[in-house]
């Protein structure tokens, strides 16, 4: 065999070589992208808008009442209201609750700022003491309501309750109230007989002082 003939050969077999390896690399590569489509995560199809969605207990701050019960007027019948938390409690017998204030019907009770007398004389922050009762009494809870005035306006009168429980009674019966008319004649005379809250020195209210 002579040199020739050699060198054709190794020629011809680095021919086959580098096809061998080229045909592997491009075999590599479509692997290697297979692999990279494979592992991409699918496009997310953008969602469907949708309007509103209405949430359980997502109301205004004075909404329509959740029970059918109505209370009638002369001008027809009026919902009952259903109140959430947050209240600011401007003084004993009225609070805040959204942009509404309510004052609670057929009681009264000191300012926010008023000093009383007790029983032996002494001056106390009644006023202070009387706005704190219905802080405490109203807190988180939620309340059920009663008004026979247009609910609308900025400020209105009602009658409140939480589970039931008369919010004005428990005023008056723990003496930081007192009632307008005889809807509370119960409630007085225990508050009276204990002496509770402001009837602790019969309800002396210090006249209030101009600055």
């Amino acid at each position: 065999m002579g040199l020739g003939s050699v060198r054709l050969r190794l020629r011809s077999s680095s021919t086959k070589a580098t096809a061998i390896l080229l045909c592997a690399a491009l075999a590599l590569s479509a692997a290697g992208l297979t692999g990279l489509i494979a592992v991409m995560p699918a496009t997310k199809s953008r969602p469907e808008k949708r309007g509103p969605v209405a949430v359980e207990g997502a109301s205004p701050a004075v909404s329509a009442a959740k029970a059918p019960e109505r209370l009638a007027t002369p001008n027809g019948p009026v919902p009952d209201l259903i109140l959430d938390p947050p209240y600011v409690v401007l003084d004993a017998t009225s609070f805040k609750n959204g942009l509404s204030e309510i004052q609670l019907l057929d009681i009264e009770g000191p300012t926010g700022n008023a000093v009383c007398k007790d029983a032996e004389g002494l001056r106390w922050a009644c006023g202070l003491r009387a706005r704190a009762a219905l802080h405490n009494l109203l807190r988180a809870s939620t309340l059920r309501c009663r008004s026979t005035n247009d609910i609308t306006a900025k400020r209105f009168g009602a009658y409140c309750a939480i589970t039931g429980d008369d919010v004005g009674a428990a005023l008056v019966r723990n003496g930081w109230a007192r009632p307008r008319s005889d809807a509370y004649a119960a409630e007085v005379a225990e508050a009276r007989r204990n002496r509770a809250g402001l009837w602790n020195g019969d309800w002396t209210i210090e006249p209030s002082r101009q600055p």
